[in-house]
């Protein structure tokens, strides 16, 4: 366990590799436990309990030490006020997250590149650790990343209430009523077996979002798009991002991971945006050093062969039909093979930097 300022015990897990070359956390989305977001079902409708094929086991495989935390209100960690799905203050889940970054660096003695890895809400906390402490990563894997909630703030509360509405009084709401289990969340539409899962796990929780945490998402994503703010994209900074996102995703907007791309102070950038059969386009786009270019680059010199089977496994993302949570639908195994040769990539990279 960590415990943190607050005096939560919060659960982690460490699996290392057995000569690794970089370290990895990992940060769950919203509800979720760390097992149930990394590991695999054994069959459709089915726990969340196997390794094989998992995004664990191939940043294993790769020479990538892992650790995963579950963040304060789920999974096995105590919440604040002793409530699921709770927390007080949107800052308060990356302090934790970067007491978790502390401990990995001394634990590996401070020798080892250390990357972040968060799925949706977890891809913002990952994104606010980044800016409370610029460039003490390696780099950062944003899986769907909460960066944008527009879809999810067309979600009906009751009748023709929908989430949206709400907003003028979130601020209200967030002081009188702060755990009501109030905001609807989108439910899987191309997986739906996910929900059966999801529901099924008693580790997860599966109540509506509530008030103070919708008030502080919705805070979040709004000072990350803020053009100049202190919060804004810009502010993200390491050396090296991955953004993933599918383009039938109804929970986080792929339009977040495209700003993120755009704007955050990444010396190299890789974006892409899974496509569906009916859905839209793909996208496959990277950034080194301010320079765009559509496609992902096979790199050159010494790290030709690395950048080489990372931007296959990339391309080959495409046409997988996947909504939200892709490291467990169908196809999530691609991705985590895709996930584990870039951040053995950027591993390698980091080695031979002076």
């Amino acid at each position: 366990h960590l415990v943190n300022q607050a005096g939560l015990k919060l659960r982690r897990f460490t699996i290392r590799a057995p000569k690794p070359t970089g370290a990895c956390i990992l940060l769950h989305g919203y509800g979720q436990s760390a097992h149930f977001e990394f590991l695999c079902a054994d069959q459709p409708g089915g726990p969340h309990s196997t390794w094989n094929d998992s995004i664990l086991a191939h940043l294993v495989a790769a020479g990538i030490s892992v650790y995963a935390i579950d963040l304060q209100g789920h999974g096995e960690s105590e919440g604040a006020r002793g409530l699921r799905g709770f927390f007080e203050k949107f800052d308060d889940l990356a302090g934790d997250a970067l007491l978790l970054h502390e401990e990995v660096q001394r634990e590996t003695g401070g020798g080892l590149p250390i990357f972040w890895l968060g799925t949706s809400m977890g891809g913002a906390v990952a994104a606010r650790a980044a800016q409370m402490r610029p460039r003490c990563m390696s780099g950062l894997v944003m899986i769907a990343p909460m960066i944008s909630l527009e879809k999810v703030a067309e979600k009906s509360v009751f009748g023709p209430i929908r989430n949206r509405h709400l907003k003028p009084v979130a601020g209200f709401l967030s002081w009188l009523l702060p755990a009501l289990p109030l905001i609807k969340k989108s439910d899987s539409v191309l997986a739906q077996q996910l929900d059966d899962e999801f529901r099924a796990d008693v580790t997860n929780y599966t109540g509506s979002v509530r008030v103070r945490v919708a008030y502080h998402f919705d805070l979040a994503c709004r000072e990350f798009l803020r053009k100049g703010g202190p919060q804004a994209l810009e502010r993200i900074e390491c050396p090296a991002l991955l953004a993933l996102h599918a383009n039938a995703d109804t929970m986080t907007e792929p339009h977040g991971s495209i700003s993120l791309f755009e704007r955050a102070s990444c010396d190299r950038k890789t974006l892409v945006l899974i496509s569906g059969p009916d859905g839209e386009p793909g996208l496959c786009r990277t950034s080194v050093d301010g320079v765009v270019s559509d496609g992902l680059s096979t790199g050159g010199g010494r790290s030709t062969r690395r950048s080489g089977k990372a931007a296959m496994a990339l391309s080959e993302l495409q046409g997988l039909n996947m909504w939200h949570s892709i490291t467990t639908e169908p196809g999530c195994e691609k991705v985590s093979i895709a996930v584990a040769a870039w951040v053995a990539e950027e591993a390698g990279r980091a080695a031979t930097r002076p």
